[in-house]
């Protein structure tokens, strides 16, 4: 694969336990190559996140992991209430 190509999206379940509540959540992980021309908007995700019942409205975020000449890298997470709903999520 060339590097500043898009490639497939790539997702991953997690799970990450938070030391304040001591409750785990599930994160669902989407991450994707975008060309570098289009405006990256952490709001459009959250507005699309709101809209859903499969977010549990604890865990979101969208993430620039790799930028190339013409290519960003973006991940994108978000949590559910457990895997099969997180899974359906993303």
């Amino acid at each position: 694969m060339i590097a500043d190509q898009p490639s497939k999206s790539v997702y991953i379940i997690q799970i990450i336990r938070r030391p304040e509540s001591q409750l785990e959540s599930i994160i669902g992980q989407v991450t994707g190559q975008v060309e570098k021309l289009l405006a990256v908007n952490k709001g459009k995700l959250l507005e699309f996140l709101q809209q859903s019942q499969l977010w549990d409205r604890e865990v979101w975020g969208l993430q620039v992991t790799k930028a190339g000449e013409h290519v960003l890298e973006l991940r994108a997470l978000m949590s559910g209430a457990d895997a099969p709903t997180t899974f359906d999520l993303r």
